[in-house]
């Protein structure tokens, strides 16, 4: 199969051999790292009703996408580092660079609802939620490839918030 081009992010990468399942192949890009903040999202929308979720929030550490497969015991990690270290440049930083908005917006998030101990969905909490969908689906089009590679975006969001 003939990697396609694209003349501001570079060529589309050929993992026509993939053996991951959860590895896209035109993007090479692997779904596995939006479970760390799926598994968040569900936490924070359940913490109001069960407060023992408190505990599974305060276990959320930040991770970008090398860091998540260096620290997870599945086997393939090393076949999905690799396609992450031949993406196209841009197509790296612009995934590194949304990945650490949506990093650095779920810790501040988490840090809020920890301090609210989990008391009902107030209207911050569910718009807080809400961007956290948001950004993670905006993660997940890059993976898919369904989205457009930019350099900014959900940061003015962000900054509108505060």
């Amino acid at each position: 199969m003939m990697a396609m081009r694209h003349p501001d992010i570079g060529p589309e990468i050929d993992h026509h051999d993939l053996t991951t399942p959860n590895q896209i192949s035109g993007s090479g890009l692997a779904t596995d790292y939006l479970n760390i903040f799926n598994e968040a999202i569900m936490a924070s929308e359940l913490v109001s009703e069960f407060p023992e979720f408190l505990d599974e929030l305060k276990l959320w550490k930040k991770r970008t996408y090398r860091e998540h497969f260096e620290h997870t015991n599945t086997g393939d990690k090393e076949q999905v580092l690799k396609a992450y270290d031949e993406l196209p440049i841009l197509k790296r930083e612009t995934f590194e660079g949304l990945a650490q908005e949506v990093n650095d917006y779920f810790e501040v998030s988490i840090g809020f609802f920890l301090t609210s101990e989990g008391q009902g969905l107030n209207e911050e909490i569910e718009d807080r939620i809400a961007l956290m969908k948001s950004m993670v689906a905006r993660l997940d089009g890059l993976i898919h490839g369904t989205s457009v590679y930019e350099t900014n975006g959900s940061q003015s969001i962000i900054d509108q918030m505060f």
